[in-house]
């Protein structure tokens, strides 16, 4: 007799714990796994800076790209006119130290010309182009007035070019190479002349 009251209460317990499991399962059902999925990733190139300037009359828009080697940078300029389509006028390829920029006060009064900086490790350089792209002088398209300067006046050294002070005339001013202010000059960009100027620039 004891023996099959411990067969029935164990039988008991087993029916207790197999319905409370049903309960415990049929409220909590295992959730389905996601199927992974392999995700392939491509190597995007990211997209250079782009600088961006306008002219003062907000007629003509300029737009500077960099298109990276592995040891270079090609700068490419395309300007944009009113109602006329963008136009590449002009691309350089420079070492990966050389950087190219669009000054302030970048384009010429009457929009014929435009001056870029150029900045290596050692020294920076000014180019002046024409708007459209044609030639500046003797089938030249840019004339780099740094470098001119420094032959002609090897006293004096290029500190900062403010922009144009006329329709032909860029403006920029100088320190004496043995230390000191230097006086401001004008540039004539038809004529590759320097003029001294009375006062210095600010």
């Amino acid at each position: 007799m004891a023996k099959h009251q411990v067969k029935l209460s164990l039988w008991l317990i087993i029916s207790v714990a197999v319905v409370v499991g049903l309960m415990f399962w049929r409220s909590n059902p295992p959730q389905p796994q996601p199927v992974p999925i392999k995700v392939i990733t491509e190597a995007s190139s990211s997209p250079e800076p782009t600088l961006f300037a306008n002219s003062s009359d907000g007629e003509i828009t300029l737009e500077m790209n960099q298109t990276k080697g592995a040891d270079t940078i090609t700068w490419t300029l395309t300007v944009s006119k009113a109602q006329e389509a963008a136009k590449k006028i002009w691309w350089q390829t420079l070492p990966k130290d050389t950087t190219m920029s669009i000054p302030f006060n970048t384009v010429s009064p009457d929009n014929k010309y435009l001056f870029l900086k150029k900045v290596g490790p050692d020294k920076t350089r000014y180019l002046v182009l024409t708007v459209s792209g044609e030639p500046m002088i003797s089938e030249t398209q840019t004339v780099e007035f740094a470098e001119l300067f420094e032959s002609k006046y090897p006293d004096y050294k290029i500190t900062e070019v403010t922009g144009w002070g006329g329709i032909n005339l860029i403006v920029f001013n100088t320190d004496k190479v043995e230390g000191g202010i230097g006086p401001s000059f004008w540039f004539d960009v038809l004529t590759g002349a320097f003029i001294r100027l009375s006062n210095r620039f600010e």
